[in-house]
């Protein structure tokens, strides 16, 4: 996996390699402490209606950004939730191959 460097919601670069959470690390992250981040991603595409070759050939990936809070990040997957109950419990968990995963930003409330 490649080195990206980020721009944080707060100005401050973030190398994804050097920060990356590995799984063994997020594991003893409590649920509150966990990362707030911004992935953005390609996702599949399809067209319903009927249309024409030509129109067909200009279909493509659509660029997808998603925020919650970093659950697990391995070579294979990103995954993360978009919300978390005083409860520890998590919701709205979203599993995103890693092949198709072009950035992470870490944000900051401000």
């Amino acid at each position: 996996m490649e080195t990206c460097q980020c721009v944080s919601a707060a100005t401050s670069t973030w190398n994804v390699s050097m920060t990356r959470m590995r799984d063994s690390r997020l594991a003893r992250t409590p649920v509150r402490d966990l990362p707030r981040v911004e992935v953005e991603w390609v996702d599949a595409a399809s067209c319903h209606p009927w249309q024409s070759l030509a129109d067909a050939r200009k279909d493509g990936l659509v660029r997808c950004w998603t925020i919650g809070y970093l659950v697990r990040n391995t070579r294979d997957i990103v995954s993360l939730c978009q919300a978390r109950g005083d409860n520890a419990r998590l919701g709205e968990n979203w599993s995103i191959p890693r092949t198709c995963v072009l950035r992470i930003r870490r944000l900051k409330l401000v």
